[in-house]
Parts: structure tokens; sequence; C-alpha cells
């Protein structure tokens, strides 16, 4: 058994036999490590070392700092594994016996070559080699870059051939499998043609011509070309409806038979019905079809959400529907029904969502375009209405689990009641959240978003108590580390990952597992306010707003920390009345907050405001001073500037100690 575990692709991660995590602060300590890992047993010379990481140093300097990183390391590897580390006068290596390292596992299984390998190879590659990991060096840089081109060239081989084999034998996982290929190769044309094929054969004729476009549009900005003409021929024939590709639901069993065992224990399932074509042209069918299926695929992207299938909803097609006959043949708990009407240049698009067991409608919107560009517009409404409704059922999810006698609540509602409280946003409420969670993930240990959630609550009870409380930071981490490893395609969980490197301010590794999150599902909300908040840390405070402006657009009462952060972005903005008012909107400030809209007032020079907010602020942490807030508040948020703005609007106010 390894003594020691690296994983560098997808970021850097070491840890003992035992599970303990290596704890190396140094950036430099780290890249030696990595660099050592890729090359176990073999003896880099201290000369090679010291010119691929401190090459801008003095000589003298330069072995120096190799030196100190050695000794670094020998101290996280303490006593018991100090023989892995093999030290000589000229030369450092790693135990390549006693180290086990993904990359070199991704490598071997890529060789290996067959399906079961290449499944191997899949799992290991979670991104690009030490993804978030940055070293000013212009050599380790030029080493990185050729590393990670290199890593990636041989993940686009192994997700190639799995996606060939899939193609034949698992056409189910294949899709997933077409998406990670595309994602790391875009121009990858036999991959959009697999994509294609994929869609086709289940009926989705729309989803299988967007992909045509997407390569099409690709190939032009990129380079300038036109698609093969295999690509050409198969989205003829998808048009045309040849070789069973034409969008109609196989007969397949009855309703009656379609909804066995769709909902899982924690997950409330939602069916989406074939959207009715009212324009009287049956030529529409197609783009009603289209939005049904574009709807039933997004909303598959939230992972609290069990959607049933479309091979299910689409028996119900031309049917007159009884919502709760239809919703306990589906298994499902919600219903969304819908229709389209098309009428000169205009298009009309109504939507309802109906829970089945109470036959009351949850939510109603009715959506007015003009008619341009028909695939557009298609994917504005689908947006729109994926976005809200996903809260929609969030919110009628917890109001009916309040309303449970807590002896009755299993995983799912426990984790329904801990969301209620982080609306709050305050310690009361994070207390009383991490032990709801603690509940639901000791009742199932596989609850992935729950232990996600959990992670969040984890640090934020820290922070209101102690900002730079390491232990409960280190505990967050490996919770959502954790979760993403329960559930790699649920784009909370990324989320959540990324808030947490936000408050520890590992700002490339926050952006990454962001960026994931909302790549995984572009329409969350909550990822939006979470990513405004690691923009404005980052002093990119106007795209901050842009994506709460996005969330307030469908949900007019977010939680008060998203509040908290429309405030932060403003008044780094100098936009100090829009400031005020959005810590305004908070309905219950926490001590910090009553901070800035003390700053807040002393810019507007509202100093009775000023000085009174700051007094509640004292009222609430009695020990509170400038330096304090300034070093415990405002650093974490806003560690790359506008301390001193915040400090100056302060002593505006006449607030100096």
């Amino acid at each position: 058994m390894a003594a020691l575990h690296i994983n560098l692709l997808g970021g850097f991660e070491a840890r003992l036999a035992s599970g303990e995590a290596l704890r190396l602060k140094g950036r430099k300590t780290r890249a030696l490590l990595a660099y050592l890992a890729l090359r176990p047993g073999h003896a880099c010379a201290r000369d090679e070392l010291v010119g691929l990481l401190w090459g801008d140093r003095g000589e003298a300097q330069a072995r120096s700092s190799l030196r100190q990183s050695l000794s670094e390391l020998r101290r996280a590897l303490g006593e018991a594994n100090k023989a892995l580390l093999v030290t000589g006068r000229d030369a450092v290596s790693l135990d390549g016996a006693a180290v086990a390292v993904d990359a070199a596992a991704f490598e071997r299984s890529v060789d290996d070559g067959a399906p079961a390998a290449l499944e191997r190879a899949a799992a290991l590659y979670r991104g690009d080699l030490l993804d978030g990991l940055g070293v000013s060096d212009p050599a380790f840089e030029a080493w990185l870059r050729d590393e990670r081109r290199r890593l990636r060239d041989r993940a686009c081989d192994a997700f190639a051939g799995l996606l060939d084999h899939e193609m034949a034998a698992a056409p189910e996982r294949a899709l997933a499998t077409a998406r990670r290929l595309l994602a790391l190769d875009p121009l990858r044309e036999a991959a959009h043609r697999a994509a294609m094929r994929l869609h086709a054969g289940r009926g989705e004729r729309t989803l299988a011509l967007k992909q045509y476009r997407a390569c099409r549009d690709l190939l032009a900005a990129e380079l300038g070309v036109p698609p093969e003409p295999e690509t050409e021929a198969l989205a003829a024939e998808i048009r045309s409806g040849a070789g069973g590709m034409d969008g109609a639901v196989a007969p397949g069993p009855e309703p009656t038979q379609a909804g066995a065992d769709l909902r899982p224990p924690h997950k409330p399932a939602i069916a989406v019905l074939p959207f009715a074509n009212l324009s009287g042209d049956p030529e529409q069918d197609y783009f009603s079809d289209g939005i049904t299926e574009d709807i039933i695929t997004e909303l598959a992207r939230f992972g609290s959400l069990q959607v049933v299938a479309r091979s299910s909803t689409f028996a119900y097609r031309d049917r007159a529907v009884n919502v709760g006959e239809a919703g306990k043949v589906l298994g499902a708990r919600y219903l969304l029904e819908g229709s389209l009407r098309k009428a000169g240049d205009r298009i009309r698009l109504t939507a309802q969502l109906v829970d089945v067991e109470t036959g009351k409608h949850v939510w109603a919107e009715r959506y007015d375009r003009v008619l341009a560009d028909i695939f557009a517009i298609q994917d504005e409404l689908v947006h729109a209405i994926v976005s809200t409704l996903a809260g929609r059922l969030e919110a009628a999810d917890i109001e009916q689990t309040l309303r449970k006698r807590p002896d009755n609540l299993a995983a799912y509602d426990y984790y329904l009641q801990a969301l209620q409280h982080e609306r709050h946003y305050d310690f009361e409420g994070y207390v009383e959240g991490r032990k709801l969670l603690q509940r639901a993930v000791a009742l199932d240990p596989t609850f992935a978003r729950a232990l996600a959630l959990l992670s969040y609550y984890t640090f934020a009870e820290a922070w209101f108590e102690d900002p730079d409380d390491d232990g409960a930071s280190e505990k967050a981490l490996e919770m959502a580390q954790s979760a993403i490893r329960l559930d790699p395609d649920d784009g909370d969980c990324y989320a959540k990952l990324g808030v947490v490197h936000t408050q520890r301010r590992e700002f490339d590794k926050a952006a990454y597992y962001l960026e994931q999150a909302l790549a995984l599902n572009p329409h969350d909300a909550q990822t939006w306010s979470h990513y405004a908040w690691y923009l404005t840390c980052v002093g990119e405070h106007r795209k901050a707003l842009d994506f709460l402006d996005r969330r307030e657009a469908i949900e007019p009462f977010p939680p008060n920390w998203h509040w908290e952060i429309r405030g932060l972005a403003a008044y780094c903005l100098g936009r100090y009345r829009d400031a005020r008012d959005a810590f305004g909107r908070m309905t219950a400030l926490n001590y910090w907050a009553h901070g800035y809209l003390a700053a807040c007032h002393g810019q507007l020079g509202n100093v009775a405001e000023a000085k009174a907010s700051w007094r509640r602020m004292k009222e609430l942490r009695p020990g509170a001073t400038l330096a304090t807030f300034a070093k415990f508040e405002l650093d974490p948020l806003q560690c790359r500037a506008n301390v001193d703005r915040w400090l100056e609007g302060l002593r505006k106010a006449g607030i100096a100690e």
C-alpha cells in the first residue's frame, strides 16, 4: 500500500496513507512535490529544480529556497515517512514504490486501451494538471503548459476511445462521454456527430439539430471552414426524419407502466408533459416539442430533482390529462404543463406547475416574444422557465416539509429544513442548520448535496465566531471534496466547493469550481450569487452585479447574504446609495453588515446614521474595533483592495479609535 497519495489532475492534493492531508503552505513546495511525483524514483538534479522554480534569483538564494522547501516537505511528511523523500548532495527524488500518483495511473490506463481501463482513465481525469496552482517562475510555467497540453491530448484520446466503445455497447453513457470530450476539444467533429446520433436515437431531433448548429458555428468561428460532408449528411438525415430519427415517440409501454420506481427517496420528481401547440399549424409541433425536450434536459441539471424521462411523459402527447392520475402513474410529485401559440410575428407561451397531491397550481407564467430567430427564442424561454421553476419547486418543498412533525423527517426533509436556515444568514441559523444536516448525512451518507451544504454551514458558523478558524476551514474543504466524489454531476456540489475556496482566499481554485458549477447548470440562481461573491472578492464588481441582477429578475426575495454581496460590490464601485439600499434590504443585519452600513452612511454624509449603525455593531460584537473590523471582516472579503475605502467611510463619520 502506498504511503503517500498525490492527486495532480484538477488541482493539487496530497494525503498520507492514514488519510491525513499533507499540509504544505508554500506554493513552490507544492510545485516541487508535484514535479517529483511525476518522476517517482527518478533522481532530479538540484540544478534542474533550482532552474525550474527559482530561476529569477541568484544561485545562492535559489539553493537556499530549495533547501527551505525540502525542509517544509520533510516536516509535513513526519518522522514515520521521512524516507519517502530521498535527498543527496546533487539530486532529489521520491521513493517510487511508496508513492501513488493519479496522473501516472491515468497514463497507464490510457496505454492499456481496454474499455474498462479507459473508464478508469476518464474517472481519474478530473481536470488540467495542477489546475489552480500558479507559480511565477517562467520555466515552471512553460513546463506546466506543455505537460497540461500533453495530458489533455491523452485525455482526448481516452474519451474518444471510450466513446467509440459506448456508442455500440452502452449508448446510455455515451452522451456524457461525448460532452466531456467536447469540453476538452470543442472542434472534434466526430464527437459532435456522436452527440447528434445519440440525441436523434432518443427521438430528440431538436437537440440533435442544436448540436449540429453548435458544431457548424464553432468551425466557422475558429477555423473558417464548413462541417465535413459526413456531418452535413447526418444533419440532413435528422431533418428529414430518415432512419428512425423523426423525433416521434415509439409506442412503447402504456402510461400505466411508465413510471415505476421513478422517484428515489430524497429527490422530488417532476414530469414535464408535452407542451400543446395551439397555433393551428402542425408545422409548429417541432417547436413545442423542442421546448418540452429542452426543459426536461435542463431541469435534469438540478441535482435536487428527479426528472421523469421524455419517453414516459411523451406518451401523454395529444391526450386529455387527469393531473392526479398522470402524477401517480409517472411517480411525479409535480407536473409541468403548458401551451404555445404563434400569431403573426409573435409567440405566446404559457406554463404552469401543479402539485399532484393537492391539485393546486404552485406557479404559472406567460411569456410573449417577438418572433425573430426561433431557436434563440427557444433558448431564452427555456432558460426563463427552468431558472424560475427550480426556485419555485424548492420553495414548495420547503413549505411542505416545515408542516411535518419533526419525528417524521427523513434525510431529504432534514436537508430542506436546513436550507431554510441558510436564507436568514445568522449564527443561530447556521448552528441549527448544521445539526439538521448532520442528521441528514447520518441517515444517508451518500446524500452529496446535503454534505456539500454541511460543508458550507461548517465554515459559515465559524465565520461568525472566528473568520480565521483554520480547523473549520479544513473540515469544510474535506466535506465539499467528498460531496463531489459522491456526485460528480451535481453543479451545486461544485459551487459549494468554490465557495469554500473563496473563503480560504484560494481564488484560482474558487474560479475553477464555480465555473464548473455554471457549466453543469447555467440556470442555478444560487450559483449565480455564489459566483458574484467570488467576483467581488477579486475586484470584478460590475460583473458581480450582472450575476446578482440575473437572480433578482427571477427571485425578488433572495437570501440575506445575496444583498450583502450587492452592497459590497456597489460600495467598491463608489455607488454608496446603492450599497446602502442593498444592505437595507437585508431582513436581519449581522454585526459586520452594520459596520458596512455605517461606512455607507459615512460616505453619504449621514453622520448620525453612521454612528447609530456602528453602535449597533458594537452591541452585537462588543469587542469589535476598527482594526478588528478591517482584519476579520473586510480583508477576507476585499483582500485585493478597498479596505482603505471602507475605513475612509467610517472616518468621514468621525468613527475612530
